[in-house]
């Protein structure tokens, strides 16, 4: 029985990711001046909280004042999905630093950890949807990155993943 719910716990996950994905590009998103400084701390203080029980250190070099025109759901959800993975895939007592700069006429956000790092065989795959690297542990749809990739690449950004095996991650977008 158990192992019935949690597959409908599971495929109910990926339904509404789907349709999270499916949102991103249409015409019913709601664009509007943010501040993204304030939105990066708040996932700031998210990655803190979610990194406590392995006692991971967070950091940040946010600059301040910077704003976007954006779906802030959409763009949250994005960042977070890449803040999430840098928390589950890290290593005790590692470390997660979150950096916003601009500079000239381009914004640029980075999200470095000090964890497992992918197999370079797994990288060029990583933003496929439904893909879980060989380092995918738990429950998961293999579609957060493939969402996160989708938001930025719809707001006209790049998204970059570079990665050492046991040495970290690095996402810039």
């Amino acid at each position: 029985k158990q192992e019935i719910l949690t597959t409908i716990d599971t495929t109910n996950d990926t339904i509404q990711d789907l349709l999270f994905l499916s949102k991103v590009g249409s015409r019913n998103q709601n664009i509007e001046l943010l501040s993204l400084t304030g939105l990066l701390q708040n996932i700031a203080e998210l990655t803190t909280t979610l990194g406590e029980d392995n006692e991971l250190r967070v950091t940040m070099d946010i600059q301040e004042g910077i704003q976007f025109k954006a779906d802030k759901k959409l763009l949250q959800r994005a960042l977070s999905n890449i803040a999430h993975n840098a928390v589950s895939y890290n290593r005790p007592k590692g470390t997660i630093n979150l950096s916003l700069k601009k500079q000239q006429h381009k914004i640029i956000i980075s999200i470095s950890d000090t964890g497992l790092g992918g197999k370079k065989s797994d990288q060029a795959k990583l933003f496929t949807r439904f893909f879980r690297g060989e380092n995918a542990e738990g429950k998961g749809s293999g579609l957060g990155l493939a969402i996160t990739e989708a938001v930025v690449e719809d707001l006209g950004g790049r998204i970059k993943f570079k990665s050492k095996a046991n040495q970290g991650s690095v996402v810039t977008i």
